[in-house]
């Protein structure tokens, strides 16, 4: 079977696309895992769209052609799908074996499919930072996913990510955070922080695998029991 995956949260430029790129670029690359993206975020597609850049470079320079070559696999596919049609879209992947399907999606829920979608995802992951706006949008996201209806014996399992994380930033709000989260009772907070760097942002990329994330993955792997 399939497992739906999707970072999102309501509140833009939490770094939803960036993570999901690196996540998956890895997962593919190194772990050898079937792996497909989902780019429903209207109206930049940005995902898809830096793919078909990568593509191109690809074409005009034997270098980089070898490098991936080296993998020994094709790219993984990206599908660029509008969130009405994301769902048959699901529907039909389910049942691929080993496969993990992510889905960038919209910052809005206010999107005719977006909860049709939220039902048939397996896991969600936020991604925090340091601030009550981003800790309210996360929570607004997370409340607004609980009145969807799911499958029975399907439940949506929800984690929280520490995004841009800064060792400077008073730790206390972090743990200010990381209480009300816990007290929800629906929000597993993943040991895992990513530290605030241009390094995420500058090399990720949907066909090379940055080595930055791998102990991010290595606590996906056990937390989703995908190995």
């Amino acid at each position: 079977m399939a497992v739906f995956i999707s970072i999102c949260t309501q509140k833009g430029g939490t770094g939803k696309t960036t993570l999901t790129m690196h996540m998956a670029t890895y997962f593919h690359a190194v772990e050898k895992k079937n792996v497909i993206v989902l780019d429903a975020d209207f109206p930049q597609h940005s995902f898809f769209n830096e793919r078909a850049l990568e593509i191109t470079k690809l074409r005009q320079d034997t270098e980089l052609l070898a490098d991936l070559q080296k993998q020994g696999r094709a790219p993984y596919d990206v599908r660029k799908v509008s969130m009405t049609d994301a769902p048959a879209m699901l529907d039909s992947l389910a049942d691929q074996p080993d496969t993990l399907v992510f889905l960038d999606m919209p910052g809005t829920i206010n999107i005719a499919g977006y909860d049709q979608v939220v039902k048939r995802l397996d896991y969600v992951i936020l991604p925090m930072e340091a601030d009550k706006l981003t800790f309210a949008a996360g929570m607004m996201t997370l409340d607004a996913f609980s009145k969807i209806g799911r499958t029975k014996g399907k439940p949506l399992k929800s984690y929280l990510l520490w995004n841009k994380y800064k060792s400077s930033e008073r730790q206390a709000i972090y743990e200010s955070i990381e209480s009300m989260a816990a007290q929800r009772g629906d929000l597993t907070i993943l040991e895992t922080r990513i530290k605030d760097s241009v390094i995420w942002k500058n090399n990720r990329s949907t066909l090379f695998p940055h080595p930055e994330i791998k102990r991010l993955i290595y606590e996906i792997n056990q937390k989703f029991a995908l190995n």
